[in-house]
């Protein structure tokens, strides 16, 4: 049983999928599966899933969901309730992992026992740097993880959910 299941949540996200997976095979981690969950795709995003996969050794599993009851939860605890991998690692289908990023986490989570939630900086890409819109919420949330009043590597999460500034924005 691998140590890390990548669960991956989809719905019509052919626009990105490829660079999603894409970013799978330059783990240098290698404990892992795949679980993808899709909410019924109206465009290309299963047939590239599949393609990926067949230039893979990575190992991999289709969930499809009812798309008259699901949404981004519903899929989300598809994913939770069909792994059964010591962790689980959210990959959404417009992110990308940076090579370490799954050797980072499980060294952060075998430090302690404790440990229920790993979370770590990000960097975004803007697609249309034209929308002002996305302008506003790129810049909103490109150093989240600075909007913390005091973070340490390893804290008890209630230090977090006492944080005063847990609701301010930006939320995410």
């Amino acid at each position: 049983m691998p140590l890390v299941t990548v669960c991956i949540p989809t719905y019509n996200g052919e626009r990105y999928i490829e660079d999603a997976l894409e970013s799978l095979k330059l783990q240098t981690f290698n404990e892992f599966d795949v679980l993808i969950s899709d909410d019924g795709s109206s465009d290309n995003t299963l047939n590239l899933v599949h393609k990926f996969f067949r230039s893979t050794n990575l190992e991999y599993k289709i969930l499809t969901n009812d798309t008259t009851i699901s949404n981004i939860a519903v899929n989300c605890n598809k994913l939770v309730e069909n792994s059964s991998s010591k962790y689980i690692k959210f990959l959404f289908q417009d992110d990308v992992l940076e090579p370490q990023n799954l050797e980072k986490l499980v060294q952060t989570a075998q430090k302690d026992a404790k440990i229920g939630l790993i979370f770590s900086k990000r960097s975004l890409s803007l697609v249309d740097k034209n929308k002002s819109i996305c302008l506003d919420i790129y810049n909103g949330c490109k150093d989240l993880h600075l909007n913390w009043t005091h973070i340490r590597d390893i804290q008890p999460g209630i230090d977090l959910l006492n944080d005063k500034k847990l609701f301010s924005s930006p939320i995410n």
